[in-house]
């Protein structure tokens, strides 16, 4: 179940505004209007559709019933990407996958759930799956893993 755009007013789009590493926190979409527990970005960078699909799928299978999750990442970037043995010129290269352009601050995952233990087992393990440095903030009793 990759995450895809069907209606897009042009297929191929300019990469966009880069975001430095040390710029300053400015909250995007911080409102966790959801869940207890928030994975947020502690830095900027792209999140592809085959990440958040990996760690859809991880979530599903760890979380099972015991707890819901909500992505608050949306894919509306389309990344391109020459063939290998292209040389330059030529027009842009074919639409390789979707990103979404995470800022410093910004929630990418929300998860309801009672259980503290079972979840400071499970959370840091995305971790290793996602592109960039990220944290756990429990939204009720105020702390950081």
């Amino acid at each position: 179940m990759l995450i895809n755009l069907n209606k897009l007013k042009f297929s191929k789009s300019f990469s966009g505004k880069k975001w430095q590493k040390d710029s300053r926190f400015k909250p995007n979409s911080s409102k966790a209007y959801f869940a207890n527990f928030n994975v947020i970005a502690s830095e900027p960078g792209f999140l592809t559709s085959f990440q958040i699909e990996t760690v859809r799928r991880f979530l599903r299978k760890a979380l099972k019933k015991k707890a819901l999750f909500v992505i608050k990442a949306g894919v509306t970037t389309p990344i391109t990407k020459k063939p290998k043995d292209v040389r330059l010129g030529r027009g842009k290269g074919d639409m390789k996958c979707f990103a979404a352009a995470i800022k410093k601050g910004t929630i990418i995952f929300e998860i309801y759930t009672n259980n503290i233990a079972f979840v400071s087992l499970i959370l840091p393990q995305i971790f290793s799956k996602l592109p960039f440095k990220s944290f756990i903030f429990c939204k009720h009793k105020r702390w950081i893993i």
